[in-house]
């Protein structure tokens, strides 16, 4: 696929070189560079139908078009071997007026051309539902593990701590005393998880995003943390870890001091 950008000076996801600003330039994407075995610098012939020109790589760029298949080229470029188009995008000053615009053109045009005012692609929503999705069953999985660990976990250290329960008591703990004691450690331990999840998180995020949208054409992205996204699945396991473990640290009321002589 070519992308043919009447103002080529205004692509940013350039990540070598320059942007193509004469019409004998082009850029192309990682996909593209790796599968023809070129290099910025490097000279292409570019045609369509029985006209052909070379053009010289200007840059690498990143686009998800046909999979990162696809170059990029003025549209002085492009007219030097062809005049077809497949479908044209405008950015407007005022993006709020696209769809009254649209429904406009397609009254007037219908016939002729399809306009819609879409930003990106017409399945972007679907994909921003999909990931909300996830999102949510991420959450759900999260406390349905730390249900799991905790019920686990919880009556190993009981029946190994049994004893030091029945001593503490001896010494005039209550239970409730216990329990919370009990709770602040596991709350203690998935705080500090969650925060070695978000340090690594800020160092390997990027690299393992740019290597799986490698295969969509997206080599190299760059997100930003909102501190807020990052407190609250802490603040929630915190508080899941340390209600699920007082609930199951509700054995402690049935432990007495004469455990002690028992054992």
């Amino acid at each position: 696929m070519c992308f043919v950008c009447e103002a080529p000076e205004e692509i940013e996801s350039v990540l070598e070189g320059r942007t193509c600003q004469y019409d004998n330039e082009i850029l192309i994407t990682d996909f593209v560079a790796d599968d023809l075995g070129l290099q910025i610098g490097d000279t292409v012939t570019v045609a369509e139908n029985d006209k052909k020109e070379e053009y010289m790589v200007s840059g690498i760029y990143q686009c998800a078009n046909d999979m990162g298949s696809n170059f990029a080229m003025s549209k002085a470029g492009y007219e030097r071997v062809g005049n077809q188009r497949l479908g044209e995008a405008y950015c407007l000053k005022n993006p709020e007026k696209a769809k009254d615009i649209a429904e406009k053109l397609n009254e007037r045009y219908g016939t002729e051309l399809k306009v819609t005012a879409e930003r990106g692609f017409s399945g972007i929503d679907s994909i921003v539902s999909a990931v909300n999705a996830v999102s949510v069953l991420v959450y759900v999985l999260a406390v349905i593990f730390a249900l799991v660990v905790i019920s686990l976990v919880c009556g190993k250290i009981f029946a190994k701590e049994r004893q030091d329960y029945g001593i503490y008591k001896a010494m005039g703990f209550t239970s409730g005393n216990l329990r919370l004691q009990f709770a602040l450690r596991f709350m203690l331990v998935s705080m500090i998880g969650s925060i070695l999840g978000v340090v690594l998180t800020i160092l390997l995020m990027n690299k393992c995003f740019g290597l799986l949208l490698s295969y969509v054409g997206i080599s190299q992205i760059e997100t930003e943390i909102a501190w807020i996204s990052v407190l609250i699945p802490i603040g929630m396991m915190a508080v899941v870890f340390f209600l699920f473990s007082y609930w199951k640290a509700g054995k402690i009321k049935r432990v007495q001091p004469r455990v002690l002589i028992s054992e």
